[in-house]
């Protein structure tokens, strides 16, 4: 996220090729002048239960400079000609496993299962 914080990290599992938890208490930190983010401790799922399917895609920022590209305006990024993420991942400027979280959760109805697969 930004080097400079100098948070606490801990090693990535081999298991799951996820990182292990390290933070203990919520701490609010100051990003400059571009706003605040919150360091949790083991939050792994959000409920996005509330989110419309099509607007899934736009909570992956990832993503968000890509989709206005995309040649269909109700493209899935999965299959499409024309797919500016697909396109993007190609280019390696958008990691394959956010695109499966993606489809995941448009499935499911569930970042937290989700993010299993990623």
């Amino acid at each position: 996220m930004d080097p400079g914080l100098n948070l606490r990290v801990g090693d990535i599992s081999t298991e799951t090729q996820k990182g292990r938890h390290v933070t203990t208490t919520a701490t609010l930190i100051r990003l400059g002048d571009d706003g605040y983010v919150v360091d949790t401790p083991g939050v792994r799922s959000f409920d996005i239960s509330t989110v419309p399917a099509a607007e899934i895609e736009m909570h992956f920022v990832e993503f968000a400079e890509h989709i206005p590209h995309c040649k269909f305006p109700d493209c899935t990024h999965r299959h499409e000609t024309g797919c500016a993420v697909k396109t993007a991942v190609d280019r390696e400027h958008i990691s394959p496993r956010d695109t499966r979280a993606i489809a995941a959760c448009l499935k499911s109805g569930s970042l937290h299962r989700a993010l299993r697969f990623c």
